[in-house]
């Protein structure tokens, strides 16, 4: 969940340079004049200097025309994109494998999912939430974060986690996770699909927008193939270990609306049976799954099976 480091070295470079313009045009810490002595100011210095980048991003533009240190057009539009960036405060919610969701403190909130640059997120964050203040910078089609951060001494108890996940999740229905910027450059909000899917993943989920996946499914028949085939993982996952717990391992099962309809020693032997006992409109709903070990392995529905 880094960019490479061939990535954060030219970010680096790029950003100095950025932040050196920055410091020159505004008159701030005149003795400042190269990269050399931006680097080795103090923390607090360089970070009043960003922010006095951030009130001042239309220097982005003039930075770009007079190209004080020669970059290549590649370069610059990088440094370009930099105007879509954004500032405020952040929680950071989760380490995923491929990034860590940060959600931001604003409204309506949005949930984005950042690289870090040279330490990953889950050493520089390792109890989450937590509450910082940084800049989101979009690089390569991804985002990452300008290398700054201020933290908040904030205690996260329960309550507040939850709701802090549940806002992410609200965020990530209307949203999804934003990976790039500015937001119009990719898909604003997930497909149909992804949001029925979002609404089904949990059991907190599926109370929280009951309402959400009735309208979805109704106004949309063709999710319904896809709710019922969601929901049959869910009821599997349920009956897998009282199965289990009756000596039923290796014994495949099919579910249809969260009831089981039909059992058999083998897959072929439970898709024939459905296949007599199920109207043809149904067969799609199937769900089919084998009691085996300490988990069940989902089968091919019936309707697809050679």
């Amino acid at each position: 969940m880094r960019l490479p480091a061939s990535a954060v070295a030219l970010f680096y470079k790029l950003y100095s340079a950025v932040l050196l313009y920055t410091n020159h045009q505004l008159g701030l810490a005149r003795q400042v004049t190269t990269l050399a002595q931006l680097r080795a100011m103090p923390e607090e210095a360089q970070y009043e200097l960003r922010e006095a980048f951030h009130a001042h991003r239309q220097l982005l533009e003039a930075f770009v025309q007079e190209n004080p240190q020669r970059f290549s057009a590649e370069e610059l539009a990088l440094v370009a994109s930099w105007r879509h960036g954004v500032h405020g405060q952040f929680y950071v919610l989760r380490h995923l494998q491929r990034y860590t969701v940060f959600l931001d403190a604003q409204d309506p909130p949005k949930a984005y999912g950042v690289l870090a640059l040279h330490d990953d997120f889950p050493v520089m964050f390792p109890r989450v939430p937590r509450l910082i203040d940084t800049m989101l910078l979009p690089f390569h089609n991804q985002l990452t974060y300008d290398g700054q951060c201020r933290y908040y001494n904030v205690v996260f108890g329960g309550g507040m986690t939850r709701r802090l996940h549940d806002t992410s999740q609200r965020a990530q229905a209307q949203y999804g996770i934003i990976t790039s910027l500015p937001l119009e450059a990719q898909a604003v909000a997930p497909s149909e699909e992804e949001q029925l899917r979002l609404y089904l993943r949990n059991a907190r989920n599926r109370a929280m927008y009951e309402a959400e996946i009735v309208a979805l499914v109704q106004k949309n028949r063709s999710l319904e193939t896809l709710y019922h085939q969601e929901m049959g993982r869910v009821h599997a996952r349920t009956y897998s270990p009282q199965l289990r717990a009756m000596g039923l391992n290796g014994v495949w099962f099919a579910i249809l609306e969260g009831v089981p309809i039909a059992s058999g020693t083998t897959h072929q032997e439970v898709q024939q049976a459905v296949k007599r006992i199920v109207p043809q409109h149904k067969l799609p709903f199937i769900y089919t799954f084998q009691v085996k070990g300490a988990a069940h392995r989902r089968g091919a529905k019936p309707s697809e099976s050679p």
